[in-house]
């Protein structure tokens, strides 16, 4: 996958607002003091030392501001589950916006950041890629040993077509990953899910990522989570277990179900 080469700004962006807080300060000292109290020998250098001393409060500032921007970049990051799941403040002020489908009425970049905090909740290493990277990988997960590849598709009305998966597919092997999940607001096609029928790729539309947000919105156990080789619900997220019918036409039969039943009553062919 190719990689971008961002600026100093673009990569203070990315770093949490506490590291900009620490940064900011520390950039203060060293130009403030520590260049001035350093001993050169030509006199072009010593009079850049004290030159650039000149220069500490904007630079510190500057770093300041991104450290606030930061901030509340993060509020925000945090504030889309609860708005999204009903919960909390968030939930209650969400009550009053658009009455459209929530995951419809958010950005394309807050939807990233949407299922980033949902697979954080679910115990995954979330690594987000640069805008534009190539490959079409948005996401990165990594738990247990395990590496995932996400591609998110907040399309408001198209159904997601087998050519999408198609080369996510492509990208997966081409990665290494042992995983790939195509992640939209919406559905897929027909093609689509007998394309990715018993290859490991997970196909989570709408309906099963508003499961997966009101899952992680109530604090679970641990132990609840699936780990590597385990059977995810693409529903909830939740590890599924093999099941046998009671009663009904496949009484007897084998099943998969979701540890999460009843909040959860997802079932798969075993």
């Amino acid at each position: 996958m190719a990689k971008r080469n961002g600026s100093i700004i673009e990569l203070l962006l990315i770093l949490p607002w506490w590291v900009n807080a620490i940064l900011s300060y520390l950039s203060y000292i060293f130009f403030k003091y520590q260049i001035p109290s350093m001993h050169f020998q030509s006199a072009a250098f010593r009079s850049f030392a004290n030159g650039i001393s000149n220069l500490a409060v904007p630079i510190s500032l500057l770093i300041a501001f991104i450290a606030v921007v930061t901030f509340f970049k993060s509020l925000h990051r945090k504030s889309l589950i609860p708005r999204m799941s009903g919960n909390g403040i968030f939930g209650f002020l969400n009550a009053f916006e658009s009455q459209k489908d929530p995951l419809k009425n958010i950005t394309w970049r807050e939807f990233e950041m949407l299922v980033g905090e949902v697979y954080k909740k679910l115990g995954y290493r979330v690594y987000e890629t640069q805008p534009g990277a190539d490959g079409g990988i948005d996401l990165i997960l990594k738990r247990n040993g395990e590496k995932v590849i996400v591609q998110c598709k907040q399309w408001r009305t198209q159904k997601i077509g087998v050519k999408t998966v198609r080369e996510l597919y492509g990208v997966m092997v081409a990665e290494g990953a042992d995983r790939a999940i195509v992640m939209c607001s919406g559905t897929y096609t027909g093609e689509s899910y007998v394309f990715a029928k018993g290859k490991p790729l997970e196909l989570i539309g709408g309906t099963q990522l508003k499961g997966m947000i009101d899952s992680v919105s109530i604090n679970r156990p641990i132990d609840a989570l699936p780990k590597l080789n385990d059977k995810a619900c693409t529903s909830c997220g939740n590890k599924m277990l093999v099941r046998t019918a009671k009663k009904g036409p496949n009484s007897g039969n084998k099943f998969w179900g979701c540890s999460a039943f009843p909040r959860c009553r997802k079932t798969e062919e075993y």
